[in-house]
């Protein structure tokens, strides 16, 4: 049996806006350099030998909102959700691609069986970027302030169980702690 779960985004980065030089690179690749080592997450660097990239984390994040709605629209099993998040990190993490390109999300919409044709217009709507923006607010209202952040829903309220990275017996041990917890 497994846990009903939700992925919302946070906006690590909404807009960008960083200079694109050599601090910012050496601080990204400390920080992927840490994130790999913790978590085995390949990353590659090549993003950090442009000479410029905007470092916004909007498109994504607005590409993850309509695809899981698309996704929902069809009843497509909610693993797929999942599938489409994990898609979007491993393409930018890992194979360095520039996920602020429409283009970024062609692979993609196929993996997950979503028509590119249908999702570009919406990706590009002025309602999805609405929508993403709202998420934003919605995650910041619950306390959200480090990526990851998993949150607890029950009866008895909303509880963060990990905000950065937990190993899994950390996350089990707050899901145990949260579940007992009296409902309100």
């Amino acid at each position: 049996m497994g846990i009903p779960f939700h992925i919302w985004v946070g906006g690590l980065r909404p807009g960008g806006g960083d200079a694109w030089n050599a601090g910012f690179k050496a601080f990204l690749r400390h920080h992927w350099e840490e994130i790999a080592a913790r978590t085995g997450q390949p990353f590659t660097y090549r993003l950090l030998e442009r000479a410029s990239f905007n470092y916004d984390t909007e498109p994504a994040c607005r590409a993850f909102v309509v695809l899981r709605a698309m996704l929902h629209e069809t009843r497509a099993p909610s693993t797929r959700r999942y599938d489409a998040f994990a898609a979007v990190q491993q393409k930018f993490y890992a194979q360095g691609e520039d996920p602020t390109a429409p283009s970024f999300y062609e692979s993609i919409c196929a993996d997950v069986g979503v028509a590119f044709e249908s999702f570009l217009p919406r990706f590009e709507h002025a309602d999805a970027k609405a929508a993403t923006a709202q998420e934003f607010r919605e995650a910041r209202g619950l306390g959200v302030s480090a990526f990851p952040t998993v949150l607890y829903r029950s009866d008895a309220g909303t509880k963060v169980l990990a905000s950065g990275y937990a190993t899994g017996p950390q996350m089990i041990a707050a899901l145990d702690r949260a579940a007992q917890e009296p409902r309100r």
